[in-house]
C-alpha cells in the first residue's frame, strides 16, 4: 500500500490511529471510494482526501474485507494495517457521521479567526444590460446604489471589518452598470487607509480599455469571473443584449484581452445545457488560439443551473468530464471558483460563513447568500440586525439529515438543502460518484504511464 495523495494534514492528524484494537471487528469506512482499472487499484478518503493504492494482492484482501468485517489479525496478514491506522478500514461499530462531525468541531477551534468580517459581496446595482435566457434574478427588482447608501456602506465596512486586508466581491445585476459607485467606494476606502482587493463577476461587455486600468488601480481588482456561452451565433441568441451592436461577443473577447493585459485574472466560466452543448469542443478550440498563452486567462464548465433538476443532468456532467480532458490536450488553462478549498471544507460558500462574510444589496439590506433568496433578510446596514431570530437561525451548522448520514461523499456535501440552498439538487450523490471516478482516472493515468 502507497499513499499517493497526502490529502489533507489536519484531518490526517486528527484521525490517524497509533495502533490496531486486537479484539476488534473491521471494516471498509463508509467514506471510501474504490476504483480499479487495467490493473491499477485505488482508494480515496473523501474525509481526509487521501488517495490509496493498492497491489492486486491487497486489492483482493480489500474485497474480501468489503464482503464481511475481519478481525485484527487479517489486516496483518495482508497488509492493510496502515489503511486500518488512517481509517480506510474502521472499527464494525464506528460512526462515519459523528466522526465527520467531530473533525468539522475540532477544526473550527484550531481555526484562530480574528473579529471582524473579511468579505462584503456588494450588489452596486442589480439592473443588467442583458436578458440572459437562464437568468435567476428576473423576479429581482431592479435598483441602483444611491450615494447615501453608498455613503453608509463605506461606514458599515469600517466599523465592522476585520484588521487584515478585506475582500470586496462586485456582483450583480451587471456591475459594471455601476462603475461609478464602485470607484467611489474604493476611493472613500482608500482614504480611510482601509486595505482591501477586489473580485468581480461580470458580463464584461460594459469594459473599456480605461475602466480595466481603473480597476487594477484604483479597484485593486485581482480576479474576474466571466460568464461565456459558446460561439458567437450562440452567445447573442442567449445573452440578447438590449443593444447589440454594442455589446456582443466581440466587444467581450476584446474586454477580456483588456482586462489580462492590467495583469487581471479573468476565469471563463463557459455555460452549456442541451441545446448549445454541440458546440462547446469548437469554442473551447476558439478561446485556445485566442488567447494563446496569456497566463491570465483560464476557463472552466459550467451546466446552467436550470439544468439540475432534469433527467438529463448526469449525462451532461460525464460531458463535463469529457470537454475537461478536452481542455487538457489543446492545453487550455483549467480554473475553478473552488480551486482554493482542495482540502477539508469547515465552510462550503459565504452563506455558511456568516462571522466572516455578508451580501449587501443596492439598498443596504443584509443576506447571507447573493442569490438574495426571499424573505432571508434580517437587516441593513443602516439599523443593523433588525430580525435576530433569523439571524441565529441562519448562523446555525446544517444538521445532517439522516439521507445523508450513509453517505460516501458526506465530507463534500453537507446538505444545505435543509436551509433552502438554491444549488442543492436531487442527484447530488450520483453527480459526486462520477466527478470522484473521473478524478481517479486521471490519476490512474499518471500511474500507468510512468
Amino acid at each position: 500500500m502507497k499513499i499517493i495523495k497526502k490529502g489533507d494534514k489536519k484531518v490526517v492528524g486528527i484521525i490517524s490511529k497509533k495502533k490496531i484494537l486486537q479484539d476488534a471487528l473491521y471494516r471498509v469506512s463508509g467514506f471510501v471510494y474504490p476504483f480499479a482499472e487495467k490493473g491499477v487499484y485505488l482508494l480515496r478518503n473523501t474525509l481526509s482526501g487521501q488517495v490509496a493504492s493498492l497491489t492486486e494482492k491487497e486489492w483482493d484482501a480489500f474485497q474480501r474485507l468489503t464482503a464481511e468485517p475481519k478481525d485484527s489479525s487479517f489486516l496483518e496478514e495482508n497488509g492493510l494495517t496502515e489503511l486500518a491506522c488512517l481509517c480506510f478500514i474502521v472499527e464494525s461499530d464506528h460512526s462515519e457521521a459523528e466522526q465527520y462531525r467531530q473533525v468539522s468541531d475540532i477544526l473550527n477551534i484550531m481555526l484562530s479567526k480574528k473579529p471582524g468580517l473579511k468579505t462584503y459581496t456588494i450588489l452596486p446595482t442589480t439592473c443588467c444590460n442583458a436578458r440572459c435566457v437562464y437568468c435567476y434574478e428576473e423576479s429581482i427588482r431592479q435598483v441602483t446604489m444611491s450615494k447615501e447608501t453608498a455613503d453608509r456602506l463605506i461606514d458599515y465596512i469600517c466599523e465592522t471589518r476585520c484588521e487584515d486586508e478585506i475582500t470586496l466581491s462586485w456582483f450583480g445585476g451587471e456591475p459594471l452598470l455601476a462603475h461609478k459607485t464602485i470607484s467611489y467606494v474604493c476611493q472613500m476606502l482608500k482614504d480611510r487607509d482601509v486595505p482591501f482587493r477586489s473580485k468581480m463577476v461580470t458580463n464584461a461587455s460594459l469594459l473599456t480599455k480605461e475602466v480595466a486600468h481603473t480597476a487594477k488601480e484604483l479597484w485593486n481588482l485581482k480576479k474576474v469571473q466571466v460568464s461565456l456561452d459558446g460561439m458567437p451565433s450562440d452567445y447573442e441568441e442567449r445573452k440578447r443584449y438590449r443593444q447589440p451592436e454594442k455589446h456582443n461577443h466581440e466587444t467581450v473577447i476584446r474586454s477580456i484581452h483588456y482586462l489580462a493585459d492590467e495583469g487581471i485574472n479573468i476565469n471563463l466560466r463557459i455555460n452549456f445545457d442541451r441545446n448549445n452543448i454541440s458546440g462547446i469542443k469548437e469554442y473551447l478550440a476558439f478561446l485556445r488560439k485566442e488567447f494563446a498563452d496569456n497566463e491570465n486567462v483560464s476557463a472552466y464548465l459550467g451546466i446552467l443551473f436550470q439544468e439540475k433538476h432534469t433527467d438529463q443532468y448526469l449525462e451532461l456532467y460525464r460531458k463535463v468530464f469529457e470537454l475537461s480532458r478536452y481542455m487538457r490536450e489543446i492545453g487550455l488553462p483549467q480554473g475553478s471558483k473552488d480551486k482554493k478549498q482542495a482540502g477539508f471544507k469547515i465552510n462550503y460558500c459565504m452563506a455558511d460563513s456568516m462571522d466572516s462574510s455578508i451580501v449587501i444589496d443596492p439598498q443596504g439590506k443584509l443576506y447571507n447568500c447573493e442569490h438574495l433568496p426571499e424573505n432571508r433578510t434580517w437587516g441593513s446596514i443602516f439599523d443593523g440586525c433588525t430580525d435576530t431570530e433569523l439571524y441565529e437561525n441562519l448562523k446555525q451548522p446544517a444538521d445532517i439529515d439522516e439521507k445523508c448520514r450513509e453517505c460516501t461523499f458526506l465530507p463534500y456535501c453537507t446538505p444545505f438543502y435543509k436551509n433552502g440552498c438554491p444549488g442543492w439538487f436531487e442527484h447530488c450523490r450520483d453527480y459526486m460518484e462520477i466527478k470522484t471516478f473521473y478524478a481517479l482516472g486521471n490519476i490512474a493515468s499518471t500511474i500507468k504511464t510512468q
